[in-house]
């Protein structure tokens, strides 16, 4: 038996933005997302991209560990804007562990 994996090509960026927490973003994080969402759909596999203020200010790409991603994205970032990371967007484009990715950059990015 031969299998195959069929994926189309992804055209859109949202249909809609839910926000699952209980503060809602501004406009401008809004905007910061959906750049982070542009970008990161262009960058290679486990992609990691940090937004602050209508840039992108740190993206990481091509890591075996998407872990190592995160760090590269965010030491990016830090260089580019001091340590200070709050009010940043990071997008991601990889798979599971998604919930670990968000700790860590959570962690590290203050």
């Amino acid at each position: 038996m031969v299998e195959f994996l069929v994926q189309g090509t992804n055209n859109k960026m949202i249909d809609e933005m839910n926000v699952v927490t209980e503060k809602q973003p501004t406009e401008k994080e809004k905007a910061d997302m959906e750049l982070g969402m542009k970008v990161v759909k262009y960058v290679k596999s486990n992609a990691i991209v940090v937004v602050k203020d209508g840039m992108a200010i740190g993206v990481g790409t091509g890591q075996t560990n998407r872990i190592w991603s995160t760090e590269h994205a965010l030491q990016h970032a830090q260089e580019k804007v001091g340590k200070r990371l709050d009010r940043s967007s990071i997008s991601f484009r990889c798979f599971l562990p998604i919930q670990r990715l968000r700790r860590y950059s959570c962690k590290n990015r203050n």
